[in-house]
This record gives C-alpha cells, sequence and structure tokens, in this order.
C-alpha cells in the first residue's frame, strides 16, 4: 500500500520505525489492524521526499525551540525543578513536529 497516493502498489518498503510500530501495536489491541505493508511507489518518491525533509526541517526547528525555552527556564529558576519543568516544555514543544510525521523509506537514499 503506497503511503502517498493510498493505492496498492510495489515500490520502496517504508521503514518500520518507532511511531510506525506504536500505531501498529494499538491498531492491533483495538482489533482494527490491516497489516499492510507500507510502500513508497516510483510514481509518488518526489512527493515522499518533499514531505520527509520538511518533517526533518520541522522536528529541527521545534527541537532548537525547545531546547532553548529549557534552558531559558533552567537560567532563570536555577533549581531542579526549573531543570525539570525546562526538560518537559522542550520535550513538548519538540514532539509537536509529530503532527506533520512522515515516516522514512528506501526511496530517501
Amino acid at each position: 500500500m503506497c503511503i502517498i497516493c493510498q493505492k496498492e502498489r510495489e515500490g520502496q518498503r517504508v521503514r518500520d520505525d518507532l511511531f510506525i510500530r506504536t500505531v501498529r501495536s494499538l491498531k492491533r489491541r483495538l482489533g482494527i489492524a490491516t497489516n499492510n505493508v507500507l510502500v513508497v511507489c516510483r510514481d509518488c518518491v518526489p512527493e515522499h521526499r518533499q514531505r520527509r525533509s520538511a518533517f526533518e526541517r520541522k522536528l529541527l526547528q521545534y527541537g532548537a525551540f525547545g531546547a532553548a525555552i529549557g534552558l531559558i527556564l533552567l537560567v532563570l529558576s536555577r533549581s531542579l525543578q526549573g531543570l525539570a519543568m525546562g526538560l518537559l516544555l522542550g520535550a513538548f514543544v519538540a514532539s509537536l513536529a509529530l503532527f506533520q510525521y512522515h515516516p522514512s523509506s528506501d526511496a530517501m537514499g
């Protein structure tokens, strides 16, 4: 099943990363798993590369922003509680990039 055009085609296999394994596990528990083999067909490779690079840029931007917020909280509070809050807030901001998640595949290389 192509992740871009949603058609059953052959292509470059999508890598099973932590996000995909987690979603598959949840679907199995809920009884709605389809167990499709995820691929990127040859026609969709350019769009796949564009979406993946956009996700990687957002992940880097959110990660840097989260780290900056965490560092500011640490400097302002100068306590273990400030460190914990900074780490949690930084991780939360970085996790916002998951809303634009797009998996990697063998077509990226």
